[in-house]
Order: structure tokens, then sequence, then C-alpha cells
């Protein structure tokens, strides 16, 4: 009788050590998940910005090739 006690309580207790280790595990997943989509959008947005620099610099070029085009002209 006290050993089927004995060993019923250690069933639960690893049932429990089962279900925690698998919670934390989730968690883990989940953070992991979380930093990754973060770093994804960090990505991007620093792509987006590189190509609004890089767009706005070659409007500033063509800009500049069309005025000395004109300049030359005159010239």
């Amino acid at each position: 009788m006290l050993a089927d006690k004995c060993v019923n309580g250690l069933m639960h207790y690893i049932i429990f050590l089962t279900g925690v280790m698998l919670y934390n595990g989730s968690l883990a997943n989940i953070e992991m998940d979380l930093n990754s989509k973060h770093e994804k959008t960090h990505e991007t947005k620093e792509k987006q910005r590189m190509n609004q620099n890089s767009c706005s610099t070659r409007l500033k070029v063509a800009k500049l090739n069309t005025a000395l085009m004109s300049w030359k002209l005159e010239q």
C-alpha cells in the first residue's frame, strides 16, 4: 500500500516536471520567435531606409548631371 502511494506520487512528480519542462521550452521558443520577428522587422526597416537613401542620392546625381549638361550647353 505504501509502495503504491510512493510510486503514484513519483509518477505525478515526473508528470509535473515534464509539464514544467515542456512549458519552459515553449516559452523559450516563443521568446526566440519574438526575437527573430523583431530582428526581421529591424532588418526590413534598415533596408527600406537604405533604399530611400540610395534613391535620394540617385535623384541628386541626376539633378546635378542635368544642371551640368545645361551649363555646358550655355557655355
